[in-house]
């Protein structure tokens, strides 16, 4: 599936706790959609998410691992990015290219997957991060 496949898919889908399907998803199962349907990646699992973990926490540890390097280039598609409450992350998404990215945001009742520009999560969150992930068996003979 190509990336606006993907977003023409999953846009309006409604954001639910811990759920990773294009009916329903929050966050980080958006994440794991994009990934799996997009970029033919299946991540490994993080734990605690399954057993309910805040996002903070889970992301906290996963980011934190091998597979994943933090860059400054959040013009690249396929990132996840992570926004920040103080210091402690509380959201992730992709980054989509263009300035865009694509989030399921559970904040409100109407809430769900949408694509919003960065600027808006900026101006919302402050501070963002964004990660590439690299296949670790990859790794080694990419370089």
């Amino acid at each position: 599936m190509d990336k606006n496949e993907f977003i023409n898919k999953i846009v309006g889908a409604k954001w639910v706790n811990r759920a990773v399907s294009f009916e329903a998803c929050d966050c980080w199962g958006l994440v794991v959609l994009y990934y799996r349907h997009v970029l033919n990646i299946e991540l490994p699992q993080v734990f605690g998410y399954k057993e309910g973990v805040s996002t903070s926490d889970c992301w906290q540890e996963e980011s934190n691992k091998p597979h994943w390097i933090e860059t400054d280039n959040a013009s690249d598609s396929g990132l996840v990015f992570t926004c920040y409450k103080g210091d402690l992350p509380t959201h992730v998404g992709v980054t989509i290219g263009g300035g865009m990215v694509l989030h399921s945001n559970g904040t409100n009742k109407s809430g769900g997957a949408q694509v919003n520009s960065i600027r808006a999560l900026e101006s919302i969150y402050g501070k963002m991060t964004y990660h590439k992930y690299i296949e670790l068996n990859n790794a080694a003979t990419s370089n």
